[in-house]
């Protein structure tokens, strides 16, 4: 993304500068990854702004936030999680990217933010108004005292003696979404990026609400998704996979509602699924108006597949979602370890490419387990009633004897589930009878 201007200044914050913040407690964080609930409660113990960086470090519900500074500084420390500071705000570094610490390190000891504020530099999308210096400026302060900071970009710092100098982008639109009421949206961040919203009314900027974390170089536009007359804000961004890219789009109300979250997310193992938006992907993903007025997602999940074969979202109680898959049968209902290589066939509707089939032992030689074993299987696709799964991975092991539970999941859900039965091996006498149906 581009822009129209760019103002750069340093992003100083005293400790009395962030005490002066109004209307702090009405603002709405929409993320609930303890990851954030750990930085805004930091950000309140240090009495300045709290940055991690787009590789973490990420934190759990085991990690508190105690109000005694030396004990949360005590903290980081046994998580090996480095504690950068000067006068304006925290950096917390993981140990792999930390000063000599392996081929990751960072080549700096001290850090400094340069905050970049700007309009779009895109022809403004209808409804919208360039701001003034003046309104951008107060905007901005606003934002940075209140807002949930975006992760810094360690790797792209400008490294000046001792010093990594990070950007940090606040990029404002003014959209009006009725008549009596100007919006501010806002793109924060430089790396992995997230929206806020706020209101601007008799010239004095109040935000209102945050994103969880999207993707970088954000790009927004404002559309009628539900029909109500009132826009949502739409974001899209490139997501990489591997070596292949996927567009990836959300959509927000003015709520600050998350219309686009699904029930399953793709995360890297190392993120915090809750700090992120869980946005749609595809190798393509588009809007389309249907005859109630209404939008349609139409997303092409991978390059090998047609557009005619796009998989269509809906709005289902106000949120997007695929047809909840329907598992009617699987055949067979029994099988054996002779049996290592065969498949079994699922047969029901609203099935997609690229389904996931969960195996739960619910009885057998595992079972005394505290947890269930539970094996997942990428299904393969024949068509929207029919899909074929190997069972080898469910026969892998000597306890795999005993009954299980199937069901296919998508991203927006999961089916009831239907039995499958896995006979003892030959000798094992320990293993459970089969049981005739």
């Amino acid at each position: 993304m581009t822009y129209v201007r760019w103002l750069v200044w340093l992003f100083l914050f005293s400790q009395g500068a962030l005490a002066q913040v109004q209307h702090t407690s009405q603002v709405q964080h929409t993320s609930k990854a303890e990851t954030d609930r750990f930085l805004l409660c930091a950000r309140s113990l240090f009495q300045k702004p709290i940055y991690m960086t787009v590789v973490g470090p990420w934190f759990d519900a085991a990690m508190k936030c105690s109000s005694d500074r030396e004990e949360v500084l005590h903290e980081l420390q046994e998580r090996e999680i480095a504690v950068f500071e000067n006068d304006a705000a925290v950096l917390l570094v993981p140990e792999r990217i930390q000063p000599n610490s392996g081929p990751y390190e960072i080549k700096w000891h001290k850090f400094d933010v340069q905050v970049q504020v700007g309009i779009l530099d895109d022809s403004l999308p209808p409804g919208s108004r360039a701001l003034s210096k003046d309104e951008q400026d107060q905007i901005a302060k606003v934002i940075l005292n209140q807002a949930l900071l975006p992760p810094l970009v360690p790797g792209f710092a400008h490294v000046t003696g001792d010093t990594g100098e990070m950007d940090l982008a606040v990029i404002l639109d003014a959209h009006r979404f009725s008549p009596d009421t100007e919006s501010i949206v806002t793109i924060f961040g430089s790396g992995d990026e997230r929206l806020v919203y706020g209101e601007l009314v008799h010239g004095v900027y109040r935000m209102l609400w945050d994103t969880p974390l999207l993707g970088p170089r954000v790009t927004i536009s404002y559309q009628d998704v539900n029909g109500d007359g009132i826009p949502e804000i739409v974001a899209r961004w490139t997501e990489m996979g591997g070596s292949v890219s996927y567009q990836a789009m959300a959509a927000f109300s003015r709520k600050g509602e998350e219309l686009t979250r699904q029930e399953e997310c793709s995360v890297s193992p190392v993120e915090e699924a809750a700090q992120f938006a869980c946005a749609i992907l595809g190798a393509s993903v588009d809007l389309e108006k249907t005859s109630s007025g209404k939008y349609d997602m139409l997303v092409v999940p991978n390059y090998e597949m047609d557009p005619p074969e796009a998989e269509r979202y809906t709005l289902v109680n106000g949120h997007y979602s695929l047809p909840i898959p329907v598992l009617t049968a699987v055949t067979p209902t029994h099988f054996s370890n002779r049996m290592l290589n065969g498949r079994l066939t699922l047969t029901g509707r609203n099935f997609i490419r690229d389904s996931e089939i969960r195996f739960i032992q619910t009885s057998g030689e595992s079972s005394g387990h505290d947890q269930p074993r539970e094996v997942r299987v990428k299904a393969e696709f024949v068509s929207t009633r029919e899909l074929k799964v190997p069972v080898s991975d469910v026969l892998c092991c000597a306890d795999s004897a005993g009954e299980w539970q199937i069901r296919v999941q998508n991203t927006s859900g999961h089916s009831e589930s239907l039995l499958f039965h896995v006979e003892p091996a030959p000798g094992n006498l320990n293993g459970p009878a089969t049981r005739k149906r």
